[in-house]
């Protein structure tokens, strides 16, 4: 059983991230900025996947993960918010087939039960993005091909360095 213990300002800020190693970045609070350097982006991605994390649906993968994967109330609200980001950042970047970046453990998981349930995953998977043209396809043989993993989940860091700076929880994120 994997525990976590949520705290709200538990985010990565850019200037302490080396090398785009995320599980050994230090905590640091947002700072607050209009900028065009993607961090303004990141907020538009994220209030859309906000809206899509009140709803029964997401309540519903919240539920399905706690009982599936043994994890309490805040762990599962802790993956699910970077599980809408990790999808938000695959849309934006056009990984529809899952060929470029590859989640951790803990947002694979929540992946993995959310795309079982078919019916809903369609429907989510456009409400988070905010696009009725969006699909990401599950693509399990992809994410465990040993000779692109690496690269893939290098690609992720500096995706996610580049597009969520300082709003990312450190403890979901560890590779």
């Amino acid at each position: 059983m994997f525990t976590h213990t949520h705290q709200p300002n538990n985010i990565v800020s850019q200037s302490t991230v080396p090398n785009g190693d995320l599980s050994s970045a230090t905590t640091a609070k947002p700072s607050p900025s209009s900028s065009s350097n993607g961090i303004t982006v990141a907020f538009d991605i994220s209030r859309q996947a906000n809206r899509w994390m009140k709803s029964s649906a997401a309540t519903v993968l919240i539920q399905r993960c706690k009982a599936s994967f043994m994890w309490g109330e805040g762990l599962a609200r802790c993956v699910i918010a970077e599980y809408a980001k990790f999808c938000c950042l695959k849309a934006r970047m056009g990984d529809f087939n899952t060929q470029a970046m590859v989640p951790p453990d803990l947002i694979l998981n929540m992946w993995h039960a959310h795309y079982l349930d078919s019916m809903s995953y369609i429907v989510d998977i456009k409400a988070i993005c905010g696009s009725d043209q969006t699909y990401l396809h599950y693509n399990q043989y992809a994410l465990f091909d040993p000779t692109t993993m690496s690269q893939r989940v290098a690609s992720t860091k500096i995706a996610v360095r580049a597009l969520f700076a300082s709003d990312i929880d450190v403890a979901v994120w560890k590779y």
